[in-house]
């Protein structure tokens, strides 16, 4: 008898454990999904600086020190290879369009998030160098296209850290 009850013990624990696992897989789940809202509610509002670059609400809300946390310019943070890529384009000063990307990495969760951000990045650019204008605009639409090509076709680690849905 009892082989049987511990058997019949060992079953319900068995079954407790499950139920609880599941229980707060479901909350994660949940959590996950009111951020995602969040979020989305934070990005779908674009505005545009005194510079026409284009960036969602939230991005203007952050403090100097969020900023500096999240953000470093072109290139993945912690990455060594971005120590040799510059924030400027043949002398012009791209910087807080790649703020803004970095923030949009941050900030965004799925795929298509990443591409528009990564769009977001290029029409950035171009707009930085359409204004600034000049003989090396050329150039600058050139390597803002370079830019973006890596960010897209090599940009998912940087992306999907953490517990992104990169499907």
């Amino acid at each position: 008898m009892s082989h049987h009850c511990s058997s019949h013990l060992k079953n319900e624990t068995a079954h407790s454990l499950q139920s609880l696992r599941n229980s707060i897989t479901e909350e994660i789940e949940s959590l996950k999904e009111r951020r995602r809202i969040i979020i989305c509610v934070l990005n779908a509002k674009l505005t545009a600086d005194k510079n026409g670059l284009v960036s969602c609400h939230a991005y203007k809300q952050l403090t100097d020190d969020e900023k500096a946390q999240i953000c470093n310019g072109a290139g993945a943070a912690g990455q060594w290879i971005s120590s040799f890529i510059p924030n400027t384009m043949y002398g012009l000063d791209c910087t807080e369009a790649f703020n803004i990307h970095d923030y949009d990495y941050y900030a965004g969760i799925t795929q298509d998030d990443k591409n528009q951000a990564d769009a977001r990045l290029f029409d950035n650019l171009i707009l930085l160098i359409n204004n600034a204008g000049g003989i090396l605009q050329w150039l600058r639409r050139r390597r803002a296209m370079k830019y973006y090509e890596a960010v897209h076709h090599a940009g998912d680690d940087a992306f999907f850290k953490g517990d992104k849905d990169n499907g």
